[in-house]
């Protein structure tokens, strides 16, 4: 046997001819150049896998880069929520200051009046 041949097992097939069954042992031996190499279906494979492995990169990277605006965008509506609820409490307490000072408006036209009545 040469090196380019590899040696299988011994092999027993039995078969039937005519009804009769019939059983042989043989060697077989095949030659390396027989053995399969990996098939193009293969390559085929590993090119799609690459393939939709760098699709899948691109959409995550997509994916990541409209997370990041997304985020900037929140945290620029949550900064104008902040700068809007400041300014209605700023604003709350300026109106608080008008109520007391007109209360006390209030309070002098009462006294007022009532010093003319009596």
């Amino acid at each position: 046997m040469s090196p380019m041949e590899a040696t299988l097992p011994a092999q027993t097939t039995i078969q039937t001819i005519n009804g009769k069954l019939r059983g042989s042992a043989q060697n077989t031996a095949v030659q390396k150049s027989d053995v399969k190499k990996p098939s193009h279906a293969f390559a085929t494979n590993d090119k799609m896998h690459i393939e939709w492995r760098a699709r899948r990169d691109k959409v995550l990277q997509r994916n990541c880069q409209a997370v990041k605006r997304c985020r900037q965008r929140k945290k620029l509506v949550v900064e104008e929520i902040e700068s809007l609820a400041d300014a209605h409490i700023w604003w709350k307490s300026e109106l608080r200051i008008q109520i007391e000072q007109l209360r006390y408006e209030l309070l002098g036209l009462h006294s007022g009046i009532l010093r003319h009545t009596h």
